[in-house]
């Protein structure tokens, strides 16, 4: 059973073999003494709370919230803290084509190489980036949702404040694991991704991006104080 939490947060069914290759991924992660790993059992919720914070993606054991310690590890650890670190931010979405696998906004070393959004397998290893165009000079990739036949759509927030709407709503189309650039090149390249349009580019403060069963796209506008609702042709 998979369900979201929050706006940055997704709780996933826990896969075996997410369980057994908790601590290990978190400590090849770059985990240091100083903050303690405890791998994430399955309890009786069989549920498993992601939420990024300070770059950095945690999992939580759903059970032990509210019950004294919280069994945790850090399956993605941020880049300056470790050499293979990913910096993660903004909504985290589960991939439909990979049981236990995840989309979420990455922007490692910009501006190179530009921000996007990571795609993960179930262990933590990024396997693909999906890197668009922007119209501000430090993008924000922040939403991010598929529907219900597959189609990723992701929001860029653009200018975060009042008077300039350019954040944008961006469709993607698979394959999602790959990385743009020619084969090898990511992450030494500026190249921009090929398998996306953009269907709004005059967002105010774009945010929050969800699916309804109908394929409906619907973004929060934080800035333009509204939700756009976007349907299919």
């Amino acid at each position: 059973r998979r369900r979201f939490a929050s706006a940055v947060a997704l709780t996933l069914a826990v896969a075996s073999a997410i369980a057994s290759n908790g601590t290990a991924g978190a400590q090849d992660a770059g985990t240091t003494a100083a903050e303690p790993v405890v791998a994430p059992a399955a309890g009786p919720s069989n549920e498993l709370l992601y939420v990024n914070e300070g770059n950095r993606l945690r999992r939580i054991d759903v059970d032990s919230i509210g019950r004294g310690s919280l069994v945790q590890d850090i399956l993605v650890q941020r880049a300056s803290q470790s050499p293979t670190g990913r910096d993660i931010n903004g909504e985290i979405c589960e991939r439909p084509d990979s049981p236990g696998g995840f989309v979420a906004g990455e922007d490692t070393g910009q501006p190179t190489p530009p921000p996007g959004w990571g795609v993960f397998d179930a262990d933590g290893t990024q396997v693909g980036k999906l890197t668009a165009t922007y119209n501000v000079p430090q993008a924000e990739p922040f939403g991010c949702e598929f529907a219900p036949d597959g189609t990723l759509f992701t929001s860029e927030v653009g200018f975060q404040g009042f008077g300039t709407a350019n954040g944008q709503l961006i469709q993607w189309f698979p394959p999602y694991d790959q990385f743009p650039g020619p084969a090898g090149a990511y992450p030494d390249t500026n190249e921009r991704s090929t398998n996306f349009c953009k269907l709004a580019v005059d967002l105010g403060t774009a945010g929050a991006v969800l699916a309804d069963p109908q394929g409906r796209i619907y973004v929060a506008q934080a800035s333009g104080l509204s939700i756009e609702r976007f349907s299919p042709p």
